[in-house]
């Protein structure tokens, strides 16, 4: 089955739900895998971000403590970052960013 792009403006908030680092298969795992890493679609969100985000715009993404956070912080340099929430669980932190454009 062919997919489709579409380039649109788009008003509000980008959120990606993929941010445990396993790599399982199946439909329910697509809502949250992020495949070794915990990075799952991130860094082709972010890539193309510059084309699609306003000068106000911004990605709001949650993230694990046990995703790749060495990773993550690599590929968030050179982007404005501030933590929004955080929320301590007794195996992990989540916590929300606000990714923006320099």
């Amino acid at each position: 089955m062919p997919t489709k792009t579409y380039c649109v403006p788009v008003h509000g908030v980008f959120d990606t739900n993929c941010y445990l680092p396993v790599d399982e298969e199946g439909l329910l795992a697509k809502a949250w895998s992020g495949g070794p890493d915990g990075l799952g679609p991130l860094p082709e969100l972010l890539k193309g971000s510059m084309d699609h985000l306003n000068d106000d715009g911004r990605i709001v993404i949650v993230i694990s403590s046990l995703m790749d956070t060495q990773a993550l912080w690599d590929l968030l340099e050179g982007y404005d970052v501030t933590t929004k929430g955080e929320l301590k669980l007794f195996f992990e932190k989540l916590a929300v960013l606000e990714i923006r454009l320099r």
